[in-house]
């Protein structure tokens, strides 16, 4: 929205989702197969990018002309049960992404834009692990990198690093109390170290009616991360609810 932090002037006006009459759909398909303690499945779909993208209005013209960012996505993954752990693995391979994504190392919403589009192989790897009946860890892991990052790079356009980016998380929760109170933690970053996010929450039953939930979020960032906008950000929060 105008006027929000996060909203960068692009000199035109954005008017809506619209896509320029663009017929708008998704389609996907997956095949799996389930054993003892493990599952496997392999999927194929054709998507349509998250972020959005305009170009410049057309001459005369004063609102910006949408981008369907339409790609395609084959995948595959994988999990197995080994006792109280379970672990996963996806792999996915992206045709035809927009390379102005915000998602991408060192180009962000300030960066000029590119319009060619480029191919994506990521992976990610998880772990769920139960301590107790009471307590629960889990790791993730993602990573990405760009096929031929600057092949057919037009004359002028910025170029792409090929280096691999991404994302890592762990999360620890403790129910205490039957489960009345609920003890949970979170820390998030990307695997360039630009940028970290931690979360810790407490969550108390105090009867059926009544609930209490309070967490504090602290947020480190900076240049190329996004999360520069929010660099030293602390915030704090908490909710009652009544069920009837």
């Amino acid at each position: 929205m105008r006027g929000s932090p996060l909203f960068f002037d692009p000199g035109f006006h954005m008017p809506d989702y619209d896509r320029n009459e663009d017929i708008l759909f998704e389609l996907g398909s997956q095949w799996r197969w389930s054993i003892e303690r493990s599952d496997f499945a392999l999927m194929a779909a054709y998507l349509i990018e998250n972020q959005l993208r305009w170009d410049p209005p057309a001459p005369g013209g004063e609102d910006g002309l949408a981008k369907k960012n339409d790609f395609l996505l084959l995948g595959a993954s994988a999990n197995r049960a080994i006792g109280d752990l379970l672990l996963n693995f996806d792999l996915a391979y992206s045709r035809g992404i927009l390379a102005n994504s915000f998602s991408l190392p060192g180009v962000t919403g300030l960066s000029a834009p590119i319009e060619e589009t480029r191919d994506q192989i990521g992976i990610s790897i998880g772990m769920e692990y139960a301590i107790n009946n009471e307590q629960s860890l889990s790791v993730g892991l993602q990573a990405q990198q760009l096929i031929d990052p600057n092949e057919g790079l037009q004359p002028g356009r910025q170029a792409l690093s090929g280096d691999v980016f991404g994302n890592w998380l762990l999360r620890y929760s403790n129910s205490l109390r039957n489960g009345d109170l609920v003890l949970s933690a979170t820390v998030y970053g990307d695997l360039e170290g630009d940028s970290l996010l931690a979360q810790a929450g407490i969550d108390y039953t105090l009867d059926d009616n009544w609930s209490i939930s309070s967490q504090i979020v602290a947020i480190s960032g900076r240049i190329p991360s996004p999360m520069v906008l929010f660099d030293q950000d602390v915030r704090l929060g908490a909710t009652i609810s009544y069920s009837f």
